[in-house]
């Protein structure tokens, strides 16, 4: 018994190469009676019907193959449940997706070390709300870089934060590559990259809704190569245009790796600490109003 989440391996073989000598049952959730009779429909309408994620969440099916998605779904899926060592010892980091039109989600993704933590997901707010927002999570968890994509309304939060002397860090995706021209097109393309690389690399631990959110826009956007062999993701515009739901929590999530943990220029307890900021005190006081 098991999740068809991988395309190799005893479990894949058993409906492949090897059936003959095992009798596979499909249960798809559409037959089952113990799943919510939205769950289905909220999931092809997120991620399409064609999509990895709903073949193996709802239809019980296995993935397509890895040329379809730039990262293999079991990549991302058995990052989920992997047990790695505590991360305690290593500073936080932010990436912060700033929703660019009203239907978009703010989301500020967390990492510490080789964990991701539950993204923080803002619907209707403004600049200066999200800029508060950030701040005061910041007070809380006292991240050592947070990261912002600076691409359109998000240069406000970046700008807020800067003037608060936050420890915030402007990121263009739209920019070149920050250390593997020859292998991808834009920053945006080599953050998926890094993340690819992290995942495969076994080493990290993501958490995840009951939906698989994060799994899924991890896994759904596609790839191509450029004329000079430069490789190229998916734009959410495009992805919007086939009916699909935009990756913000992967794109935060995403931004977190712009730098490596080991990397960090500067060790949390000294930032915070040169602030004057002990475990449970705010470093900035903001306007108890307005937030910010």
């Amino acid at each position: 018994c098991g999740n068809p989440t991988r395309l190799d391996g005893t479990f894949f073989d058993a409906f492949g190469k090897s059936r003959s000598s095992y009798k596979g049952l499909t249960w798809s959730c559409l037959d089952s009676p113990v799943v919510p009779v939205e769950f289905a429909p909220r999931i092809a309408a997120k991620y399409g019907e064609e999509s990895s994620a709903y073949r193996v969440r709802v239809l019980g099916e296995f993935p397509l193959t890895d040329s379809d998605s730039f990262i293999p779904f079991h990549y991302a899926e058995s990052a989920v449940s992997r047990d790695i060592l505590p991360q305690r010892d290593y500073p936080k980091v932010f990436g912060v997706d700033v929703a660019r039109f009203g239907n978009d989600e703010t989301v500020i993704a967390i990492r510490q070390g080789d964990e991701i933590y539950k993204p923080h997901i803002l619907r209707g707010k403004d600049t200066m709300q999200v800029a508060g927002y950030v701040a005061q999570l910041a007070n809380k968890e006292k991240p050592v870089q947070i990261y912002v994509d600076v691409i359109g309304i998000g240069a406000g939060v970046y700008d807020r934060l800067n003037e608060l002397n936050y420890p915030v860090v402007a990121v263009n995706v739209s920019e070149a590559p920050a250390t593997d021209a020859t292998k991808y097109k834009r920053l945006r393309d080599e953050l998926w990259g890094l993340t690819r690389d992290w995942l495969a690399a076994r080493r990290g631990r993501i958490w995840d809704n009951e939906d698989g959110d994060l799994v899924a826009q991890l896994t759904t956007p596609r790839y191509k190569f450029t004329s000079d062999g430069k490789i190229i993701i998916e734009s959410k515009d495009d992805m919007k245009k086939r009916g699909l739901a935009s990756p913000n929590i992967a794109d935060a999530v995403n931004m977190t790796l712009c730098q490596p943990i080991m990397e960090y220029s500067k060790e949390v307890d000294d930032f915070w600490g040169d602030l004057g900021v002990g475990n449970n005190e705010a470093a900035f006081i903001l306007d108890p109003e307005c937030g910010y």
